[in-house]
């Protein structure tokens, strides 16, 4: 996934939940669970971005120094990916 087309969005909760209300008024549909988790969605956008982005770096920082180490360390990348996912 390349998030590089994501630059330069707005961070604002307030602009999502904008967007959110334009997507409810121009597709009307009852208020339904799925609209409800669509517009949840949009809305959390910039934090799921946010959270690609910093597994992205943390998992890249792991694995360079997996490289560097020899095989004793290994259990202790593994529970430094673990961390990094929870």
């Amino acid at each position: 996934m390349n998030t590089d087309k994501y630059e330069g969005h707005s961070e604002d909760e307030e602009t999502w939940s904008k967007y959110a209300n334009w997507a409810t008024e121009r597709y009307p549909r009852d208020a339904d669970e799925q609209l409800i988790a669509d517009e949840q969605l949009i809305a959390d956008a910039p934090l799921l971005l946010a959270e690609v982005k910093r597994l992205r770096e943390a998992i890249a920082d792991i694995a360079i120094n997996m490289e560097a180490a020899d095989e004793s360390y290994m259990g202790g990348f593994i529970e430094d990916l673990r961390k990094v996912i929870e």
